[in-house]
């Protein structure tokens, strides 16, 4: 057997549930998910959809009833994980505060709506999900077999562990930014080792060359990647940052209290706390990620585009 190992640290909070989804674990079918999703999207503009499934199928596996397994097993250590979990509130400084009808809200609490209620008695919002706290290291071991597609196997992970690391995070509300990570350490193979040389930006233009608007959230020559002008000296200035401008432009798209364009970010949207929508479950194909770079953290926000369906209607809308 091949191995090949990662050492990560969570850069910003993760909402990682297990069996008990209030209590936060790491387990290897969360991390498989993300790196198929990753991978699905860097490489949707390679191949046709048949071709596309097939070559997903023989990486990650197919539990489908086709009965192929997988062609790695992932295993996952971290040591301090029990030391490093969390229920406590985000910080509240002024740069993560924004104004709603006379109340000062954190606008990482905007961020992680879901994971916590408001408690009467306190007067505040109390997290009901254990969070996995910043700074927190764990490995990744992959394991393949001596075979001749190893090699294969090996590039296309890489493809997926590349998008993954630069835009993406692990965990609930991993697209708003939390639950992202540094690469550290990478051992096995050379290819490995140029993950922690890449930047979002410069790998981001790699991935455009599908012309047409994807039928899933892929990338695309639609795309669009934006970084902060600035960068910040912690997580939580970074992400705060991230989540002013994303509440903005979204409570750009029509008057207050109209909700017909803000359900094409994302869909069903909550109204009044009701799920509200013409459209089916749709996850936004919008991407907030905290970056680490050498002078502090840099946020980003990746947007792509693919085509809505709306319920039964062959027709197809833009996202």
């Amino acid at each position: 057997m091949k191995e090949l190992r990662l050492k990560l640290r969570f850069i910003t909070p993760a909402f990682i549930g297990g069996p008990e989804i209030s209590s936060a674990e790491l387990r290897p079918p969360s991390i498989k998910g993300m790196l198929r999703f990753w991978w699905r999207a860097a490489n949707a503009g390679k191949f046709g959809l048949n071709e596309l499934k097939l070559n997903e199928s023989w990486i990650f596996g197919d539990a489908s009833g086709n009965g192929r397994v997988s062609s790695f097993l992932i295993r996952v250590i971290s040591d301090r994980l029990n030391n490093n979990l969390s229920k406590d509130n985000f910080p509240r400084n002024n740069y993560a505060l924004y104004t709603v009808k006379g109340h000062r809200l954190n606008i990482l609490e905007y961020l992680a709506y879901g994971t916590y209620s408001y408690d009467r008695t306190q007067r505040r919002n109390v997290f009901e999900r254990e969070y996995i706290k910043p700074g927190l290291s764990f490995e990744l071991f992959f394991s393949l077999p001596d075979r001749a597609e190893s090699k294969e196997v090996i590039q296309e992970l890489y493809s997926a562990l590349a998008a993954w690391s630069c835009f993406g995070g692990l965990g609930s509300k991993s697209r708003n930014g939390f639950g992202s990570f540094a690469i550290e350490n990478a051992d096995g193979h050379p290819l490995l080792a140029q993950l922690m040389q890449l930047s979002p930006a410069s790998y981001f233009k790699k991935l455009l060359y599908n012309t047409g608007l994807p039928e899933f959230t892929a990338f695309s020559n639609k795309a669009r990647l934006f970084k902060t002008r600035q960068v910040f000296s912690s997580w939580d200035a970074c992400l705060a940052r991230l989540g002013h401008v994303y509440r903005e432009a979204r409570l750009s798209i029509e008057n207050k209290h109209n909700y017909e364009l803000r359900q094409y970010i994302g869909a069903p949207i909550i109204v009044n706390k009701t799920q509200y929508s013409l459209l089916g479950r749709r996850a936004k194909p919008y991407f907030l990620k905290v970056y680490k770079e050498k002078d502090g953290y840099a946020g980003y926000i990746l947007h792509l585009p693919s085509h809505y369906y709306l319920g039964d209607n062959s027709s197809l809308q833009p996202s």
